[in-house]
């Protein structure tokens, strides 16, 4: 563990604090360290001047909780597609060129099936899914290697790991912060000139029996929760899906001769139940189609944001989305059936799994996925731009789309 940096040196002039230590906190001291590299001689000078450090409540610094092999199953894979997963803005598929270039030392860690049809683009290299465990092995290498560079720039680094930060204060242009250390000792640590909030995961104030913030760790949460017990899920997104998964991972799926994939239950399945205020799940991941957007590109959104400087409408960024899926699909979209497609959930489950194995563009691709996956680049940028009531407005009415 390196030393606490020397507070009384005034040859430290800026000092800023990193509270979390997973994917947010990763990104950031990378594209730091790459932008004092990238300015050579001047970058060092910065550097030297400049003290980071990094404080994550649990024991390892870099994957964070959903990319943790401590905290994941074999199972969880990636929500997007690798070439959209990245810890640099300037470099949108960093993670699938990192996994492409480490295949051979990485090979123990890629999903193992049975099964010959376990990915449905199989040979599809625009949207692949790696395990969870695999993006945390490549947000530890980053973190390590920014570590690394950053010490040569200069940089005081210093990271507390099993240290929870649980109060900030201001004081002038200062920010102290009180951390409790694995023992349940207080510390205050600062002064700092600046501080990021990079928790990532709701925590809570204080623990309810029987109620869980987070479908991780996965392993405590299918211990905790006994077999045959009834379970109920508040949301029906992704981190829903997650616990799924690992709630009825003691099943076993068979395929038949037929080619159908059947799933037997285990003598005590738990039964879940989850709660959603529209009804809805998911869409399943299809197949990502050749063609390219028109109307709905980053170039036009990036010049949409430049143009109006932070107050961007969503009925400016939906009049382009329109106008390119109606060109797509050759025909007006009915809005209303997308944002309120009426139906039992599980039926609406069943018919996105049919249209994301049989696609409905002319390569067997689902034509609105190929759409939105060419502007995940730019979706950040884009909400950021987004004016304050606009903002509101889409966490509101939209975010569960």
């Amino acid at each position: 563990m390196d030393q606490d940096p020397d507070y009384s040196d005034i040859s430290v002039t800026y000092r800023f604090a990193i509270i979390g230590g997973g994917l947010t906190a990763t990104s950031l001291l990378c594209q730091l360290v790459d932008e004092l590299q990238r300015r050579s001689d001047d970058g060092a000078r910065i550097g030297s001047l400049l003290a980071v450090e990094i404080i994550e409540k649990h024991h390892e610094v870099g994957p964070g909780l959903p990319h943790n092999p401590v905290y994941v199953l074999p199972f969880h894979i990636t929500n997007m597609c690798a070439k959209d997963m990245t810890v640099r803005i300037s470099r949108p598929d960093d993670f699938q060129r990192w996994v492409s270039g480490n295949k051979d030392s990485l090979s123990h860690l890629f999903y193992r099936s049975e099964f010959d049809h376990y990915r449905l683009a199989r040979g599809d290299a625009q949207c692949v899914h790696y395990p969870r465990e695999l993006m945390g092995e490549y947000l530890k290498s980053q973190f390590d290697d920014a570590v690394v560079r950053g010490k040569k720039l200069g940089i005081s680094v210093k990271v507390r790991n099993q240290c929870e930060v649980v109060d900030l204060r201001a004081r002038g242009s200062q920010l102290y912060l009180t951390a409790v250390e694995q023992r349940g000792t207080k510390k205050d640590i600062g002064p700092f000139h600046g501080a990021l909030l990079a928790t990532g995961h709701w925590s809570e104030s204080r623990k309810r029996e029987n109620y869980f913030s987070s479908p991780w760790p996965a392993e405590h949460l299918r211990t905790a929760i006994a077999p045959g017990a009834a379970v109920g899920v508040i949301g029906s997104s992704l981190s829903a899906i997650e616990t799924a998964l690992t709630l009825t991972a003691d099943g076993r799926f068979h395929r038949l001769a037929s080619g159908k994939l059947t799933y037997e239950k285990s003598d005590a399945p738990r039964s879940l139940t989850l709660f959603s205020r529209r009804g809805l799940v998911p869409h399943v991941r299809g197949r990502i189609g050749s063609r390219l957007n028109r109307y709905f590109t980053c170039t036009r959104l990036r010049d949409l944001i430049v143009a109006h400087q932070g107050d961007v409408t969503l009925k400016e960024i939906f009049d382009l989305l329109d106008r390119e899926l109606s060109e797509a699909y050759g025909g007006v979209i009915d809005w209303q059936q997308v944002t309120a497609p009426g139906g039992a959930p599980e039926h609406l489950l069943r018919r996105s799994i049919d249209k994301a194995l049989k696609g409905d563009g002319a390569e067997g691709e689902l034509v609105w996925q190929t759409v939105l996956v060419q502007i995940f680049p730019l979706v950040r940028e884009l909400y950021l731009a987004l004016s304050e009531n606009e903002r509101q407005r889409f966490d509101r009415e939209y975010n569960t789309l």
